[in-house]
Formats: C-alpha cells, sequence, structure tokens
C-alpha cells in the first residue's frame, strides 16, 4: 500500500485546537482526494474514508496518584539529575516520581515495542510525505524514525511554558528554568536542522527560537464562516463579554475573578472546560455555560458583544479567530499572534495587565461597540478560512 500523506498526531480524543484541526485537515483531505495514514494514540472513532491505514499507539501510565500527565517534554532530568532542587523541596518530585514523568530520558521501558509497531507500519504503507503534528511520545519516537522521509514538524502547541507553568505554579526562577530546559529538548528534537518546519505564526517563533532565526513557515489555523457567523441584529441592555477556554494556569486565566469583580458594569459569559483543580467563585454578573460542542458554541457567540482572550503563551488562538469570525471585537493580550491581528486589521483592542483590560472594557461600555470594528473582525476572518488554510498548507509541503 502507498499512501500520499502519513499524519502523526496525538489527542485526538479530547476537545482542544490541535485535535480539531487535524480532524477538518482529515475531512479536507477526503474532499481533496488525499489518501492519508494515521498514527496517534486514538484512532477508533475515525471512520474516513480517506484514511487507508490508521496505527494507535498508547503507554499506559504505570504508576498513579501523580497530578502531572506523562509527557517527554518537561526536562525534569538533566545527565541523569533533577535539574533543580526545588522541584524536590516544593513538589515532592522524587527521583522515582521525575523518572517515571519524563517519558523520553527517564522510564524508556516502553520504546522498544513502540518503535517495532511504528516501523512496520511505516513499511506497509511507504508514505510520500510525512507530516509530525505532536511533541509527545509519539512525536519524538517517529521523529527519530521518519529522518529519510524529511517530514513536516509542525508546532502548534508552547509545550515549554504550558507544562512549566503547570510544574511552578507561577511565573518565577523554577518556570525560567523548566521553561528554557523544555525549550531546549524542542530545539534538538524538533528544530536544529531542520528544513521542512512549520509554525502557526510569525509571533509563535518567539517561543521556539534559540540563538538564531528560525527557518520556518505558516501553517495558520482557519474558521469555519458559514458556521461562525454574525448577529448584527441581536442587542444586549448592557455589553456582554465572552470568554471560552480551557480554565487552566497554563491559559492565564488565573486573575479572572477578579477581573469580572471589577467589571460590575457588564455582563460575562464563560464557556469551557473546567481543568482538574480549577474553581473559580463567579460572582452575580457571570453566568458559567461548561464546555460546548462547535454547533452550540457558533449558536452561543454572536449573543455577546466582545471576547476576551487571554493566551499570553498560545501561539495562535482559534477560538479567538472564530469570535472574530463573529463580528465580535477581541480584547487581546499584548504580545500575542491574536493582539497583533486585531491591531493591525482595527477590530478590537490589546491590553498588557488587567487594570489595561478593565480600561478598555469600561471604553466599551460607555461607547458602545462601532460597527465598522465588528464588520473589520468578520472580513479578517473570512480571509482565513480552512480551505484557503489547508489548500496552503499543502501546497506549501
Amino acid at each position: 500500500m502507498k499512501v500520499d500523506l502519513l499524519l502523526v498526531v496525538d489527542h485526538l480524543n479530547v476537545e482542544c485546537g490541535i485535535r480539531y484541526t487535524y480532524l477538518r485537515f482529515i475531512e479536507w483531505c477526503e474532499s481533496s482526494g488525499i489518501s492519508l495514514a494515521l498514527i496517534s494514540d486514538h484512532t477508533e472513532h475515525l471512520p474516513y474514508a480517506s484514511i487507508k491505514a490508521k496505527l494507535s499507539i498508547a503507554v499506559p501510565d504505570q504508576t498513579s496518584g501523580l497530578a502531572l500527565k506523562r509527557r517527554p517534554l518537561y526536562s525534569v532530568i538533566e545527565e541523569g539529575k533533577l535539574i533543580h532542587e526545588d522541584l524536590c523541596d516544593h513538589h515532592e518530585m522524587c527521583w522515582d516520581k521525575a523518572y517515571w514523568l519524563d517519558a523520553w530520558c527517564g522510564d524508556r521501558g516502553w520504546y522498544p515495542e513502540v518503535k517495532r509497531e511504528c516501523e512496520e507500519f511505516i513499511d506497509n504503507i511507504d508514505p510520500k510525505r510525512v507530516v509530525i503534528a505532536t511533541q509527545s511520545f509519539l512525536g519524538f519516537t517517529l521523529e527519530s524514525l521518519l529522518k529519510e522521509y524529511n517530514p513536516a514538524i509542525c508546532l502548534h502547541t508552547n509545550y515549554a511554558s504550558f507544562y512549566a507553568i503547570r510544574i511552578s505554579g507561577v511565573e518565577n526562577y523554577l518556570f525560567e528554568i523548566l521553561d528554557r530546559a523544555s525549550k531546549n529538548r524542542i530545539y534538538e528534537h524538533f528544530i536544529k536542522n531542520k528544513s521542512n518546519l512549520f509554525l502557526n505564526s510569525k509571533m509563535s517563533a518567539t517561543f521556539f527560537e534559540q540563538t538564531t532565526k528560525l527557518d520556518y513557515k505558516i501553517f495558520a489555523p482557519g474558521v469555519d464562516t458559514s458556521l461562525f457567523q454574525p448577529d448584527f441584529q441581536y442587542s444586549n441592555k448592557r455589553i456582554k463579554i465572552l470568554y471560552t477556554g480551557r480554565f487552566s494556569k497554563e491559559k492565564g486565566v488565573d486573575d479572572l475573578r477578579q477581573l469580572i469583580k471589577s467589571t460590575p458594569f457588564v455582563d460575562w459569559v464563560l464557556i469551557g472546560e473546567m481543568s482538574e483543580g480549577y474553581n473559580l467563585d463567579f460572582s452575580h454578573n457571570a453566568i458559567y455555560l461548561g464546555f460546548l460542542d462547535q454547533f452550540r458554541l457558533a449558536k452561543e457567540m454572536p449573543k455577546s458583544d466582545l471576547f476576551v482572550f487571554y493566551g499570553k503563551w498560545d501561539t495562535f488562538g482559534m477560538v479567538a479567530l472564530e469570535a472574530l469570525s463573529c463580528g465580535l471585537p477581541v480584547l487581546a493580550i499584548k504580545g500575542s499572534e491574536i493582539g497583533r491581528i486585531v491591531e493591525s486589521n482595527n477590530c478590537g483592542g490589546t491590553f498588557s495587565t488587567r487594570e489595561e483590560l478593565v480600561e478598555l472594557i469600561m471604553e466599551f461600555s460607555k461607547n458602545g461597540i462601532d460597527s465598522e470594528i465588528q464588520r473589520n473582525a468578520r472580513f479578517y476572518a473570512e480571509k482565513m478560512t480552512w480551505g484557503k488554510s489547508f489548500g496552503n498548507f499543502i501546497e506549501i509541503l
């Protein structure tokens, strides 16, 4: 069997931006006549005809009681030692736990069987092109096995900062140490000497660059503009602000509770999955709708007037693009890709601190929502459809 493209991606069994991107990509390949092979940690629910072969690979968790997921990019081990003593003092991360967490430099017992299965699978499909869209243990394994195919490496997530904040809790010296160690590992395995690197925005290059400028191409996410549509006739008595996304430290929403209390003159709608151990005591001017799928989200979004995007460590911010498609001006953290977009296209505003964000909200509450900003938001989204995104990606690939 010979296929056009081998796609390596994990997390196809959870609701997240990467999962959604590649499920849409598989659908697009089907309509475009591109044959696929898939290696993931979960493939059973993918019946697409374009997938000619698929391999499910999962490393079972052998240790329980750890709050952190098993990932190879924690980089908590260096030359056989924990990289900082405070990992023991503050997190009780003894050597045994660190060894288990670090699935690449630590516990490698899973590797021989995974390597054998992947090699056998690759021999049977002989792909013309390879896309590695994950930096989990699958990404590490396949990157080492597929060098001769010059695989496209797609970096969609700022793993280094996400994992560092989970371990350190706040931005401190420990965060900086873990962030730097993880970036080093990403660079060595997925960036150094690569000629086929894709990022989803120019701004995200700052998360991955080391001492030299990266040589990369762009594979930006898209939006379904037929699903996410404005309802400019909808009118609220008070400004209604929407936040949607995962409620977790790495999404930068720790001060959301205080922000809501500081803006009693507006109403808040909060949508998204609450991470384990994360709790927000919402005040009277906020409602929490929980997690909504794409179709329910698309119905709810146009009912709001503004969208707030924290996303300090996000490489793009797909949900903000969906808000723009609904004609919602976006208030985005300065320095992010979404922040650059709203500044360049006059479709929102940017902030660096909570105080600056409160001032922006007060301004919109006082002056109302400018219809030109709403139209600018929709106009930008119309240039960022999934068809354009995938077509451009395949052309470059």
